[in-house]
């Protein structure tokens, strides 16, 4: 009997590849259409040359698998908890991690690591991917060397009252609102705040009463050389004037201000109309205070003089708060650095961020009606003044938007026309 002879022709995307065999190797694209023709010699048979099924190949790119890491502070002081990010490429779906120190395995299967570094530790991640088709798996990170000082022991002769020294932390509590500045007899880091070399460093602080006589904790830590003479010493006292134009709403009777009133009388002496708080913020996100806040009196012409530290010399947002107005910053940040500074948010809405006052008699006024003071005027505020007005409440209260003493009608009208727009407060 004759044997059957068979012949293959294998083919990709049409053309001819391959031998005359029943296995046919390769490497693929992604979308080549692989078949196989059949030739046979066989008698009597049908169908010869005969096509295979076609098979479309999916082929998912190689990625290589890489690791970077970062820590959340160095240089550090002794002691201090640092954290470790590390950023995977190619990690695939559930990625394994190895954090070492000094090639020591440390820490647990997290994109994060946290410890008490030693001065030259070597950090490093190990990454695992179990992505598909991926190569240079596992990946070492790059190399965090540590650097951490040691804490110091410092002499310290401020001229005020201090806390300390603790592992080179020294608390000072500061009584004026003046400058202080840190002098050390070496090289020096002064981590918090920042600032490093010779001679003096202005140390800025924040305060949470108003007015130039208020109290402060400032915190100075101090890394570099042992051993280091650290000395606080308070700078002159300078100050220097900012001069607003702010009018009320509630207050505004299209010429000047009306005189805020209690049960018997006016509230405050002479042309005093009310009171308003006064911030200066950073023009930088976050926008953190660096000024105040400043409680002063607002004439009835709607000006108020706020006293400053002549430290503050750059640029700032204002910021303006009264008891039962919207809070309204200053479109822009404005120049503190002359000793007199004069703002006018009533000339135009555009002196407002987001224009967010109201026109009244050719002036813009700060909107009236946030009583409970959470950035907007709504049904909230509503509340409040019907339950005061239910009570008979009377006198210099914030409910009383228009300054009468009395809560009424009056009062009702213009916070109901500000809620009716939903005025919030406009901040960057």
């Amino acid at each position: 009997m004759k044997a059957q002879l068979l012949f293959y022709q294998w083919k990709v995307n049409g053309n001819n590849a391959g031998t005359n065999s029943a296995t046919f190797n390769y490497v693929p694209v992604n979308n080549d259409l692989v078949t196989c023709e059949l030739t046979s010699n066989a008698v009597c048979v049908n169908g010869s040359p005969a096509t295979s099924n076609s098979i479309v190949m999916s082929v998912d790119p190689v990625g290589t698998a890489s690791v970077l890491i970062s820590p959340s502070v160095n240089p550090v002081c002794a002691g201090t908890s640092v954290t470790f990010t590390a950023v995977p490429t190619n990690e695939g779906t559930t990625p394994v991690y190895q954090w070492k120190v000094n090639d020591n395995n440390e820490g647990t299967n997290s994109s994060t690591f946290n410890y008490v570094p030693a001065n030259n530790d070597l950090v490093t991640c190990e990454l695992t991917s179990n992505a598909v088709c991926v190569s240079g798996s596992p990946a070492t990170s790059n190399s965090i060397v540590m650097n951490v000082d040691p804490s110091l022991v410092l002499s310290v002769d401020p001229p005020v009252q201090s806390v300390g020294p603790v592992d080179g932390t020294i608390q000072y509590t500061v009584t004026s609102n003046t400058a202080w500045t840190v002098e050390s007899d070496q090289p020096w880091c002064l981590v918090s705040p920042a600032g490093s070399g010779n001679g003096l460093v202005t140390v800025n602080y924040d305060a949470n009463t108003s007015g130039l006589s208020r109290s402060a904790v400032i915190t100075v830590t101090v890394i570099g050389l042992p051993a280091v003479s650290v000395s606080l010493v308070q700078d002159a006292e300078t100050t220097k004037q900012l001069n607003l134009s702010v009018l009320l709403e509630g207050l505004y009777n299209g010429v000047s201000l009306n005189k805020a009133q209690n049960a018997s009388g006016s509230q405050f002496p002479g042309s005093v109309a009310d009171r308003i708080i006064v911030e200066l913020h950073e023009s930088v996100s976050p926008y953190s205070i660096v000024g105040g806040p400043y409680e002063v009196d607002i004439q009835t012409d709607g000006t108020a003089q706020v006293t400053i530290p002549s430290m503050l010399g750059s640029s700032y947002y204002l910021i303006v708060k009264h008891r039962n107005s919207l809070e309204t910053w200053s479109m822009n940040p404005v120049s503190f650095s002359g000793a007199t500074i004069s703002y006018d948010f009533s000339s135009s809405a555009s002196q407002a961020m987001g224009g967010n006052m109201k026109s009244v008699a050719g002036k813009f006024v700060l909107y009236s009606g946030d009583i409970d003071q959470d950035g907007q005027i709504d049904s909230e505020d509503m509340i409040l003044m019907n339950t005061d007005a239910e009570n008979f409440i009377s006198g210099y209260v914030v409910s009383d938007l228009n300054g009468d003493g009395l809560i009424d009608a009056g009062d009702m009208i213009l916070l109901d026309n500000n809620a009716a727009i939903l005025v919030v407060k406009v901040t960057p």
